[in-house]
């Protein structure tokens, strides 16, 4: 009954974050798809989800980690699975990031403005040709396109940039290879969407798990509270990729339904994580500090660099910075007040 219990308020509270992420992405309805609107807005939501990600981990979930090891381990070895778990996250993550960078992409969006949509590939060498830039796109400022490491695709701000190419911009193939290429764009997108949204998902089903399981450090009003955080973060990751969707040619409504998308399996890995937690209980510790380790490397790797992308100026540094420590301050009031 326990583990009936803990899976459906998993798979509820996850239901809510992708909720959330549609509601964000439900704004590409309403604001403008200009760039100065999107930088304008995008960057400080995301130094917020930066701030809430980075607070959650800590407070949500390597707090009750430790306190969880030392009550099995003692306090001389109550370090060791958290920092295990921690450790294998962010390898994880890194890992997967690799492979997808072999593979060509990183992100969904980059999929989706390339194969998936478009039915082809992009014709490469950097040459403006009639339907528009091929090739990696200029920066507004006429320099060439900034990449943040070898392979790593451009940021969600600057592929939405006014120098991104149009959907129309790609030279027509034949029909075997256009269906080859659509099939791995779908799996890799599907891939790219599992790695970056899955592990919130997991952080809130074993939170559920280990509350049912009356575990040292686990409640369930901790649990909420780490649903509402996961869920604040979602609202400007949906937008982060219906807005630059819409900038790019695509119709509001079609940019709606990809920038949602990008919440779809949390519920997924929230049922899971419970059952996890609950079969084989003394992996709670190692899994909370694996969802930690997961987001942590999430908020260094995407979204700080994707909240300064763009800020030429120490005025916008420090609002992206102010964004980011004002969603830190906010989700660890709520974990204290609530928790």
């Amino acid at each position: 009954m326990g583990l009936l219990r803990a899976a459906f308020d998993a798979f509820l509270a996850t239901c809510f974050t992708w909720f959330v992420t549609a509601c964000g992405a439900a704004l590409v309805f309403i604001l403008p798809s200009d760039e100065k609107t999107q930088r304008q807005i995008l960057q400080p939501m995301l130094g917020f989800a930066g701030g809430v990600m980075t607070s959650a981990s800590f407070f949500s979930l390597l707090a009750p980690a430790l306190e969880m090891s030392q009550a099995r381990y003692g306090s001389g070895w109550a370090f060791l699975p958290v920092t295990v778990g921690f450790a294998v996250g962010c390898c994880c993550m890194l890992a997967c990031d690799q492979y997808m960078e072999r593979h060509g992409s990183l992100d969904p969006l980059e999929l989706m403005q390339t194969k998936l949509l478009s039915g082809g590939s992009p014709r490469h060498g950097g040459k403006k040709s009639d339907g528009g830039w091929s090739g990696s796109p200029p920066r507004a400022d006429g320099g060439p396109a900034r990449r943040r490491g070898p392979q790593r695709s451009s940021s969600f701000l600057e592929r939405g940039g006014a120098s991104t190419p149009s959907f129309d911009d790609y030279d027509d193939d034949d029909a075997g290879r256009k269906a080859a290429s659509q099939k791995r764009a779908v799996a890799l997108l599907v891939f790219a969407i599992t790695l970056h949204n899955f592990p919130e998902g997991l952080a809130v089903g074993v939170g559920f798990g280990g509350a049912a399981a009356d575990l040292p450090g686990a409640s369930r009003a901790k649990a909420l509270n780490l649903a509402l955080g996961i869920g604040l973060q979602n609202f400007p990751e949906g937008l982060a990729v219906s807005m630059p969707l819409r900038r790019s040619g695509m119709p509001a409504s079609r940019a709606f339904l990809f920038g949602q998308l990008s919440g779809v399996v949390e519920p997924v890995g929230g049922v899971l994580g419970a059952a996890l937690v609950l079969v084989v209980t003394p992996v709670l510790p190692y899994a909370l500090a694996f969802a930690a380790g997961a987001m942590i490397y999430v908020v260094v790797d995407q979204l700080i660099p994707e909240s300064l992308e763009g800020a030429h100026s120490t005025t916008g540094n420090k609002q992206q910075t102010l964004s980011f420590l004002f969603g830190f301050g906010l989700m660890m009031t709520l974990d204290v007040a609530l928790g």
